[in-house]
């Protein structure tokens, strides 16, 4: 899943980026340099964020192994649990082993989603300030309406896929916690 998603989110994306850093540059080098500012700015964010996803992962990984070890154990000596009346005790256990897991799962999506806005805020402000840039360069007659329009309509293809970054590093840092744990 993580290989999958770094392939299709960033070998696609650099191509898009590519182009439409070439076409800024030849349209007015400013778009072009705000473009090469914005996206180390938002790589930089979003792995940075996005490292407390691994510890969460980490944790949630080891307490689902002690979990199912714990559960087999239970399973393969059920005739010797129920003869020693522990099925109550033993239910607990599982019970409160079960919520740990639902809540370090629940504080993984609360952050993972945190993160999403955060990196979502940001994009937005840096899409901002691009279109403020170009429009100022309109009123310098530097730029032209269209060129204004067509720069808006590609970056699309940076924007969007800025964006999707922070998917590629949640399945990152999560990948790499479960093959720590392995």
């Amino acid at each position: 899943k993580s290989i999958t998603s770094f392939i299709g989110t960033v070998f696609f994306s650099l191509i898009g980026i590519i182009f439409v850093l070439i076409y800024s540059f030849f349209t007015h080098w400013s778009i072009a340099v705000a473009f090469i500012l914005m996206i180390p700015l938002i790589g930089t964010l979003t792995f940075t964020l996005g490292k407390k996803i691994k510890e969460l992962q980490t944790e949630i990984v080891k307490e689902r192994s002690a979990l199912a070890g714990s559960s087999t154990e239970t399973i393969r000596n059920v005739e010797l649990v129920k003869s020693l009346g522990l099925e109550s005790q033993e239910v607990t256990r599982l019970r409160e082993v079960s919520n740990k897991i639902l809540e370090l799962e629940l504080s993984k999506v609360k952050y993972v989603r945190m993160l999403s806005f955060i990196q979502g805020t940001v994009l937005n402000l840096l899409r901002t300030i691009l279109i403020f840039l170009m429009m100022y360069l309109v009123f310098q007659n530097a730029l032209s309406v269209g060129q204004l329009f067509s720069v808006m309509l590609y970056s699309f293809y940076v924007f969007g896929p800025l964006y999707e970054l922070g998917t590629v590093a949640t399945n990152y840092y999560e990948a790499k916690a479960c093959l720590l744990n392995v």
